[in-house]
């Protein structure tokens, strides 16, 4: 244990010389007792004679001064120790440091032999004298009858050093008052305990002396504060009770010590003020109140205190209520309620003026007019801070009562037989504090149902006015009156006589006292005789026999009935007060009967009747009973006449029929959705119908195991169609999957209760549910495929969808899209596998490879070859292959071929020109080739080529038309021609030029081999300006397909004779020869049909010396072929010009689908003008189309053209 310095102090610092002396820390080396632990003192040695003192040993203590050092005591003595007495010895302190100076307890007997019993705790309270000094010690001593002693050292420290973050604050109080501090610790651990003791300000200018200004004692000696983190309650009030001493002095101080198990503590300073003698105070109030509440809120009255001076602190007095007249008890029925047994008036410090309030009670009876109580000063309690002026300690305050005088009133008695009471109730219209006394007289009354009865012989009450009471604070109370069994006279026994009939007795109230007389002031009672009564008979017909108790129910609608009643003897009517029971017959479905009263005369007369209405309806049930029950109030009626009277109705109607439905349902993805199969009766049953469902599968089963088997639940094998009801239903959860199945269907047989006709030809006993299937067949889903010319490509799918049943799926690929791929190892190859089917079992969903039955990915070989194309597709089918289909959606992939990446498109090359300038326009070639390091011979692509005219020597639009464009080359094609107008000006002239530059080429990879064609415009020599006279030429078209005749035609002056000239396109201006003439008809129309077989050619017409412009015309190529099968797996093709020039390049293709070409064969055209090529290695049996196509010579005018058709042949 740590301890504190010794010179520790609340306040300022002290000499280091103030240290705890060396022989105390010696003896403080171990644990110490009480507040501070336990520190064994050190042991005396025995003296030769042992004593009880020697086997004592008391440990150390130490404390700060104000508070209580404890001291443990412990006896280890076999044998009783004999009386110990204890006292506390100065060391270096003075009898003053104690307070007082004595020991708690001061003597003790330890039993001895070990054990608790010989262990004490003893306390010594110490003084707090306001000096700074050091540390002080004393002794406790233990004395035993030998006066031997033994000693434990205690050590008082001066104020101590406060305790880490508890703080007490400062408190005050009037003489007589309490002083409440509030301690507040801060810390996040637990505090450990803490005392608390009130103690002496030692050194204070007006000190405060414990036991006499204060009790030492406080509220809460000890506590323990959690911390902030456990939470709880870390703060507490503690309160010292101070005292009167009678002494008038200043203002006194004490302080409050709140200490731990360490030398720390925390203090706070309290202040006792002496009671004021010339301060007088008074109580005053009003002194009359009205007691009545406003908008049901209570009135109070306040009371005043008044003081003659004010305080510097508030003056506190306590006060009390007590009753006079007016009490405080009672619940609803007190008149105020009392204050509390702390209640106080307190004046505010600075004021004179302090209020309390008691609240009243607004009662509803009626009192006294006023009713008084007292508030007065509480003597058993300590006014603080003045004096009560004893002639005004109290203040009578009179409630006025706002209550009426109750009325009194009397009741009619209830019908009592003959050896009851006559209860007749007493009311008052508000209650009485005082109660209420009146006059009573009972007489016999006749009235028109009952005769008047006789005061002591039918009922026993004094003959004359007797007094009755209604206690305080009570509305009601009732009156009591025998009736006798048998009239009693005066003298003698009972007579018996036979039926009286009623007999009236009626009341009289009067003379009231604290009440006034109320209406009704008078009242009857009946009394009934205890003979039979008259007999009465009921009927449910009137025209027969009177004693029937039965009605027809009926079929349909309502029908209205009566209930007769009469009496069969006796001389007295009566009237009967009836109500309808239910037995088996509910009121408002069987019968409808409203209660009612029915006077029924004397017997003799007709009978009379009550109303009753009978419901119709068609259900098969038993009869049916309801009940009156009768009452006679004059008692007229023979009890067992009267009462319970039964009725039924009886039924009339068939057991019902019964059929049932088939009904359809979708079953939906997942959970259940519900088959409702009806049940129905043909009208409504009688009780609860339960029939008995049996279950027949069909296609749809029930717990099943297989995928999508397990189609419906048996939850329920009865249906009940409710009593009143006409219809049931049997509900039958139908299991939702998402597995494809056809629609499927099973069956229930009902079976009807007894109580239902099963004999009906109508019954329909069985019902047949429909599953309706929503989920989609099966199919393939699959991935992108794709792969290049001389690659594989792997096609496999997902299976996507369950089925229920097992299936096949076969597969099948064909070329398809706008780019169609052939198959037979044109552009792919298909596996064998894909002519065989794959099994897929019931349930199975995922990849094909996953599947139980074997399946590899089937591999497609793309083939190559030396075509420039875009890229191909196929597209792989897979569809159900079963022989009885079970339902398999057709799914399909499409694979794509790209093109081999070395087959490039072709070059493009743009031809240079010449031209006379009077030819009107010029044709440019531009021609497709495929380099050397083109891996492609042929392309079925389009190739555009943009194109732009640029001036040389001719410039546009003087000698050239400007022109530009895109030039489209399909495939198939390898030349087109560039058209641009020429101008002939008629001028002598050199020779011009100007050129057709080419762009860059689509498709990507296509390229430019010679991007700038010349168009040379050749000179006119010698040319003049044509004269309007001059003839004019034209051609049918720019070319002409193979070789044979042009067709030019003209004009010219009417009869003249047109001559003919002509030159080949690649031989010069001057070359022109005559080649025929014709004459010009009367319009000077003219026509000429020249031979053209191996070049094209210029022509011009001539008339009356005067020429045409020149006109050319080309031969486009237009090449035979012929192919036929000279042996197995041959075909040999022949190409034959047309027109037929050695040295042109002719090529073969093949024609695949979609119209794409192949390139098979190419060389160059022999001197009769043909080409031939064999081919080998073909599929036998098959068939294959050819097309042939020739390269021309722009300059010469020959064009490139293809065969205009195709020759098919089968291969051998």
């Amino acid at each position: 244990m740590r301890f504190p310095p010794a010179h520790a102090a609340p306040r300022g610092s002290v000499p280091p010389r103030r240290r705890i002396p060396r022989r105390l820390r010696t003896a403080l080396s171990v644990a110490v007792a009480g507040s501070f632990g336990l520190v064994p003192a050190v042991m005396v040695a025995s003296p030769a004679q042992a004593t009880p003192a020697d086997d004592l040993t008391i440990s150390s203590a130490e404390i700060w001064e104000g508070g209580k050092a404890s001291f443990t005591v412990t006896y280890t003595g076999a044998a009783n120790s004999g009386l110990i007495n204890f006292a506390p010895v100065n060391g270096t302190t003075a009898n003053a440091d104690f307070a007082p100076f004595s020991s708690s307890p001061v003597s003790h007997i330890f039993p001895g032999g070990g054990g608790a019993a010989n262990t004490l705790t003893v306390t010594v309270q110490t003084s707090a004298d306001g000096v700074a000094d050091d540390a002080e010690t004393f002794l406790l001593r233990a004395t035993d009858t030998t006066t031997d002693t033994a000693d434990g050292t205690g050590t008082i420290y001066d104020s101590p050093t406060a305790v880490p973050d508890l703080t007490v604050t400062d408190a005050t109080t009037w003489e007589g008052g309490k002083a409440s501090f509030t301690v507040t610790y801060g810390g996040s651990g637990s505090s450990g305990a803490v005392t608390f003791v009130a103690a002496n300000n030692e050194g204070a200018v007006a000190a405060a002396t414990s036991g006499t200004d204060f009790t030492a004692t406080p509220s809460l000696t000890s506590y323990t504060f959690p911390g902030t983190v456990a939470g709880g309650t870390n703060a507490v009030t503690v309160t010292v009770q101070s005292l009167v001493d009678g002494d008038a002095t200043a203002s006194e101080t004490f302080r409050l010590i709140a200490a731990t198990s360490g030398q720390n503590a925390s203090t706070g300073s309290g202040t006792i003020f002496e009671s004021p003698s010339t301060n007088e105070i008074v109580l005053s109030g009003a002194t009359t109140v009205p007691e009545t509440a406003t908008g049901g809120v209570q009135k109070s009255v306040t009371i005043t205190a008044t003081s003659t001076n004010p305080q510097p602190y508030d003056v506190v007095i306590p006060v009390k209520t007590t009753s006079g007249t007016a009490i405080s008890t009672g619940g609803a029925n007190r008149d105020y309620t009392a204050l509390s047994s702390t209640a106080t008036i307190v004046i505010p410090a600075d004021q004179t003026v302090g209020t309390t309030t008691v609240q009243l009670w607004d009662d509803t009876s009626d009192e006294v007019d006023t009713q008084t109580f007292t508030v007065e000063e509480d003597a058993s309690r300590t006014t603080l801070g003045g004096d009560v002026f004893n002639a005004q300690s109290s203040v009578e305050i009179g409630i006025k009562d706002d209550d009426a005088v109750p009325t009194i009133s009397v009741g009619d008695a209830a019908t009592a037989k003959e050896g009851g009471r006559l209860t007749f109730p007493l009311t008052l219209s508000n209650p009485s504090e005082l109660g209420v006394e009146a006059q009573l007289t009972a007489v016999g009354v006749a009235t028109s149902s009952a005769a008047a009865a006789t005061v002591a012989t039918d009922i026993t009450w004094v003959n004359g006015p007797d007094n009755v009471a209604v206690p305080a604070y009570a509305k009601t109370t009732n009156v009591m009156i025998p009736v006798p069994v048998h009239p009693v006279p005066a003298v003698g026994p009972p007579v018996v006589t036979g039926f009286e009939g009623p007999e009236n007795v009626r009341v009289t109230l009067s003379d009231p006292d604290n009440a006034t007389l109320g209406t009704p002031s008078t009242a009857n009672g009946l009394i009934t005789d205890d003979e039979d009564g008259q007999a009465v008979l009921w009927s449910t017909v009137n025209d027969g026999p009177f004693n029937t108790s039965t009605f027809a129910e009926g079929d349909d609608g309502t029908t209205d009935k009566k209930i007769f009643v009469k009496f069969d003897d006796g001389d007295l009517p009566t009237t009967l007060n009836y109500t309808f029971v239910d037995v088996t017959a509910k009121n408002g479905t069987d019968y409808v009967g409203t209660a009612g009263s029915i006077t029924v005369p004397a017997a003799g007369a007709a009978a009379v009747s009550i109303p009753v209405v009978i419901k119709a309806d068609r259900i098969d049930e038993p009869h049916e009973t309801f009940k009156l029950v009768v009452t006679d109030p004059s008692g007229v009626a023979n009890a067992t006449d009267i009462g319970e009277v039964p009725f039924t109705i009886t039924d009339d109607d068939d057991p019902p029929t019964w059929t049932t439905e088939d009904v359809a349902v979708q079953e939906g993805n997942s959970g259940t959705a519900l088959a409702r199969i009806p049940v129905k009766l043909s009208g409504p049953a009688m009780a609860d119908a339960i029939f008995v469902a049996g279950f027949n599968d069909g296609s749809a089963v029930d717990a099943a195991s297989t995928t999508g088997s397990n189609d419906y639940n048996q939850l329920s094998t009865t249906v009940t169609i409710k009593a009143g009801e006409t219809v049931g239903y049997l509900d039958v959860p139908v299991n939702g999957d998402e597995v494809y199945e056809r629609e499927e269907s099973f069956t229930v047989d009902f079976t009807p209760p007894a109580e239902v006709d099963n004999s009906s030809p109508d019954t329909v006993s069985t019902a047949r549910v429909t599953i309706g299937n929503d989920d989609a067949t099966p199919k393939l889903t699959f991935g992108q495929f794709s792969g290049p010319e001389g690659g594989t490509v792997d096609v496999t799918g997902t299976v996507v969808g369950a089925s229920q049943y097992e299936y096949k799926i076969g597969f099948a690929a064909a070329g398809s899209g706008d780019n169609p791929a052939t198959s037979g190892g044109v552009d792919f190859t298909s596996p064998t596998a894909l002519a065989t089917p794959i099994t897929i079992p019931a349930g199975f969903t995922g990849l094909l490879t996953d599947a139980p039955v074997s399946f590899v990915p089937l591999a497609f070989a793309l083939k190559n070859d030396n075509i420039d194309e875009a890229t191909e597709t196929f597209t792989f089918t897979a569809s159900e292959a079963t022989s009885s289909l079970k339902g398999f959606a057709t799914s399909t992939a499409a694979v794509k071929i790209a093109d081999d990446t070395l087959d490039l498109p072709p070059s493009a090359s743009i031809e240079d020109v010449s031209i006379g300038e009077n030819e009107q326009s010029v044709d440019i070639a531009v021609n497709l080739t495929f380099t050397s390091d083109n891996d492609a011979t042929s392309t079925t692509q389009t190739v555009s080529i943009p194109y732009y005219t640029v001036d040389g020597s001719a410039v546009e639009p003087a000698d050239y038309t400007e022109t530009k464009g895109t030039l489209t080359i399909p495939g198939g094609t390898l030349s087109k021609t560039i058209n641009v107008p020429i101008k002939s000006d008629n001028l002598t002239e050199a020779n011009e030029n100007f050129f057709v530059k080419l762009g860059t080429p689509g498709p990507a990879g296509a390229t430019v081999g010679k991007a700038s064609g010349e168009a040379i415009i050749k000179a006119n020599t010698g040319t003049t300006v044509p004269d309007d006279d001059a003839p004019t030429l034209k051609s049918l078209a720019s070319f002409r397909l193979g070789a044979g005749n042009a067709s030019l035609s003209g004009k010219a002056a009417a009869g003249a004779t047109v001559e003919l000239w002509g030159r080949n396109a690649d031989s010069d201006e001057g070359d022109y020869a005559k080649i025929t003439q014709t004459t010009a008809s009367s319009s000077g129309a003219f026509a000429f049909n020249p031979a053209m077989t191996t070049h094209g050619m210029y022509f011009m017409a001539k008339a009356n010396d005067l020429s045409s412009a020149a006109v050319k015309v080309s031969i486009r190529e237009d090449p035979d072929i012929a192919a036929t099968s000279t042996g197995r797996r041959t075909v040999k093709l022949t190409v034959t010009g047309d027109p037929k020039i050695r040295g042109l390049e002719a090529r073969v293709f093949r024609v695949n689908a979609g119209g794409r070409l192949t390139l098979v064969g190419s060389g160059r055209l022999t001197a009769t003008g043909t080409f031939t090529k064999t081919l080998t290695g073909l599929a036998s049996g098959r068939s294959y189309t050819y097309k042939a196509y020739i390269v021309g010579i722009g300059s010469r005018g020959i064009l490139t053209g293809y065969s205009s058709y195709t020759r098919t042949v089968r291969v051998r």
